[in-house]
């Protein structure tokens, strides 16, 4: 994030590590008190979204995402969070859309794939979340990447596909052949 100058940076700043530490509340106030000074302010905008988002409320979330997209299309972190909201609402394809933009702007944006390859393996689509964890874990994003890709080589995520996509009536061979 770029740093603004004077009390707004402070203000920022100040939120920032609040919400680092889990102070929600604090956090709130700093960001609403900073978006009072510089109601541009994106990253003010989205991490309220942030917080609204770790509070549970996934709607007013996705309206302040909303908001800063509607004035910064390709803002990533808005991005990145949006489609982090579609996934707790169970809106994969939806959040596919969002975390896609996402690695477009910024390649190298590890969150996104990681969050991308969530979305992927939701809808099933093996070789996109595969794709998708790899490249998190190329950029160092520290996550529990290792584990997952162990725990797609022997098998359980294929086999639980397997067993889900039984039960629908519509098994399928490319995951089949792969366990």
């Amino acid at each position: 994030m770029a740093q603004p100058a004077g009390e707004t940076g402070v203000l920022l700043q100040r939120a920032t590590l609040a919400l680092q530490d889990g102070d929600l509340d604090a956090a709130r106030t700093l960001f609403s008190n900073a978006l009072a000074q510089d109601a541009d302010s994106l990253y003010a905008r989205t991490r309220l979204g942030t917080i609204s988002a770790m509070e549970g409320d996934l709607d007013a979330a996705e309206r302040l995402f909303r908001e800063v997209l509607a004035r910064a299309p390709g803002y990533k972190l808005a991005l990145n969070n949006l489609g982090s909201v579609h996934i707790e609402k169970g809106q994969y394809t939806q959040a596919i859309e969002c975390l896609t933009a996402a690695t477009r702007v910024d390649s190298r944006y590890a969150k996104a794939h990681h969050n991308l390859a969530i979305a992927q393996r939701k809808v099933g689509d093996l070789r996109g979340y595969v794709r998708s964890l790899k490249r998190s874990m190329l950029l160092h994003f520290k996550l529990d990447a290792k584990g997952e890709l162990a725990r797609l080589r022997r098998g359980r995520w294929a086999r639980s596909l397997r067993k889900r996509n039984r039960e629908a009536g519509s098994a399928d061979d490319a995951t089949r052949e792969s366990a």
